[in-house]
């Protein structure tokens, strides 16, 4: 006879069950409820139903029973079967029964063959294959084919779980409604060194919606001519401003561009206007796209067999010579075609030695009329970055002015402005502190924040926080969850209280 205690669910009453199968077995069922006992005997399947606060319990009992290991006595042989967990096993017994505690459930189906044996036929890492596409019946409990014993210790053990006899707490009884429905709290969530066998639903862990900020650095072209020891911007001896760079104060173009638009100059040279491009930023309405990172593969010569091999080779190529292309919203007064113009205008005069780079650029090989583009992801909070990369060397290629070929602007004034970059770059810390040493630059009025630190949502008023700020720059925010410990943050700084 094989006894098991059932699950007692923490309030007291006890009710107790005895079945005998036709072979006199017996298996007693213990419910420990608040103080009263009830028996029942029978050979047939008996469901009972027990509730506490507001969690019920439904255990369905036959003659096979809960029990981890039964006996079961069929016409003088006996076999032994473990079951455990939600495994189905196939085995010796005359009818089909499943018993279930609060979602957890073992099967058993029975097959008989054509020779009138039963086959025992385990799940469990498939010990009971023979080789040769059919199952040997044998003992329960008994390794057939155990790989060199990889698997037999555990097929030997019994179900360390919950089981009868042991009593579940609330926080147990709201465990095994999350497992029961492959659902898991999020300290139970451990990519690295669990396996969640039935697919991982990880709403902590999941990367919903991202926005995508495009930090567009300027170029410096000398446009303002400089002093070629000291960089300072030179005064001019009859307008009382700066003076124009040789080469472009002969020009009507540029005279009338630094009295018409001085902002487009503050946008196209650094020295004279340090900070970040704005109009680029505001008004580019594409998202960037990132070149996919690829491998080479080596091939090796020839043996003598006639094979060769490959080898992995460097993916280097995929970070150089970069094409892409960005949309950009224009204004009535064509701010954006207008950068682009005199851009172009000054690479003209440049081709033709009319105009050269500052004398401190040809010294140190920098190319001044290159910039870079940032482009930071941050997460569904607004702030806490997810992508962080960097395109390096970049310069805009063309000027699509056939898009004033057409009158209708019903939708508004955008096109496309291709450019090409030397190098790219993802993911490196290096990435992050060249961008706060830039915003450090720009912000030199004060560097710990122009005045007001804005935030995503103004916790005053209810809403969001949507001032223009001036400058961005990244902090580091401790976080358990997080790899490491910590994560990085887009914060905003401006000058507007309100």
């Amino acid at each position: 006879m094989a006894d098991r205690d059932a699950s007692t669910v923490s309030t007291g009453l006890k009710a107790s069950g005895k079945f005998n199968s036709s072979s006199a077995k017996t298996v007693t069922h213990k419910y420990g409820t608040s103080g009263s006992s009830t028996s029942r005997s029978g050979s047939t399947n008996n469901g009972k139903t027990i509730t506490v606060g507001n969690s019920s319990i439904k255990t369905t009992i036959n003659t096979s029973g809960r029990s981890a290991s039964g006996n079961f006595n069929t016409s003088s042989k006996n076999a032994s079967n473990n079951v455990s967990g939600n495994m189905s096993t196939i085995k010796r017994n005359t009818n089909s029964s499943t018993i279930s505690t609060s979602n957890r459930s073992s099967t058993t189906n029975t097959v008989k063959s054509g020779s009138g044996k039963y086959k025992n036929i385990s799940k469990i890492a498939e010990t009971s294959y023979n080789g040769d596409a059919n199952f040997d019946e044998g003992v329960s409990g008994t390794v057939i084919n155990d790989l060199d014993g990889l698997f037999a210790s555990n097929l030997n053990s019994e179900d360390t779980s919950k089981g009868m006899g042991q009593t579940y707490t609330d926080s147990d009884l709201y465990k095994l409604a999350l497992h029961g429905s492959n659902l898991f709290q999020k300290d139970e969530i451990d990519i690295y060194n669990y396996i969640y066998r039935f697919g991982l639903f990880n709403p902590y862990g999941t990367v919903t919606n991202l926005r995508e900020y495009l930090f567009f650095t300027k170029p410096d072209l000398n446009i303002y001519a400089r002093d070629d020891i000291t960089g300072q911007l030179k005064q001019s001896s009859t307008t009382g401003g700066y003076e124009l760079a040789t080469g472009l104060a002969e020009t009507t173009y540029w005279n009338d561009l630094i009295t018409e638009r001085p902002n487009t100059i503050k946008m196209l040279q650094n020295s004279y206007a340090p900070g970040w491009n704005m109009l680029l930023q505001n008004q580019v309405i594409s998202n960037l796209e990132i070149p996919s990172l690829e491998g080479t593969a080596v091939e090796s010569p020839i043996n003598n067999y006639g094979v060769g091999f490959q080898y992995r080779g460097t993916s280097e190529a995929s970070d150089d010579s970069i094409d892409f292309a960005l949309e950009f919203k224009d204004t009535k007064w064509l701010d954006v075609y207008t950068f682009f113009k005199a851009y172009d205008e000054y690479e003209v005069l440049k081709h033709h030695g009319v105009v050269a780079p500052w004398q401190g650029y040809i010294v140190n090989r920098n190319l001044h009329d290159q910039f870079a583009i940032y482009k930071i992801m941050v997460g569904d909070d607004m702030e806490t970055i997810v992508y962080w990369c960097k395109l390096y060397g970049v310069m805009p290629m063309n000027l699509p002015r056939d898009v004033f070929s057409t009158a209708d602007f019903s939708n508004g004034l955008s096109y496309t402005i291709n450019f090409k970059a030397a190098f790219f770059e993802d993911m490196r810390k290096d990435i992050l502190v060249d961008f706060n040493n830039l915003s450090m630059q720009f912000d030199q009025d004060n560097i710990s924040g122009t005045k007001y630190q804005y935030e995503t949502y103004n916790t005053q008023t209810g809403m969001g926080d949507f001032r223009p700020a001036k400058h961005a720059y990244i902090e580091k925010y401790r976080r358990d969850d997080a790899p490491g410990g910590f994560v990085y943050k887009l914060k905003w700084k401006g000058d507007k209280e309100f």
